[in-house]
């Protein structure tokens, strides 16, 4: 039985679409690289001046709020102290002691 003509040219036509589709996207990921790589610049490339825009400095605790509980003024540093401690076995939990204000 001899393959159907009509069929073999489909199936031709078809196959050099998707070579030709496969082909446009090598050639536009090839050109993108490309672009990237005139683009980006390594650090030891920057100066200081645009070295020190790509870094921040957080400020944790800046206007701290206290909160009271039993009578005891508390502040987020010195619950961040007390769990310091506390990763210590000798240290009691929860007992951060602030002088009353």
């Amino acid at each position: 039985m001899e393959p159907n003509r009509r069929e073999f040219i489909k199936q031709c036509a078809f196959q050099k679409f998707c070579n030709t589709v496969l082909h446009n996207e090598a050639c536009d990921a090839h050109k993108e690289l490309h672009r990237h790589k005139a683009k980006e610049i390594t650090f030891s490339d920057l100066t200081l001046e645009e070295a020190r825009q790509l870094h921040t400095f957080d400020e944790y605790f800046k206007g701290e709020t206290a909160f009271e509980r039993a009578g005891k003024k508390i502040t987020p540093s010195c619950f961040l102290k007390q769990s310091v401690l506390c990763r210590k076995k000798s240290a009691k939990p929860y007992s951060c002691t602030i002088s009353r204000e």
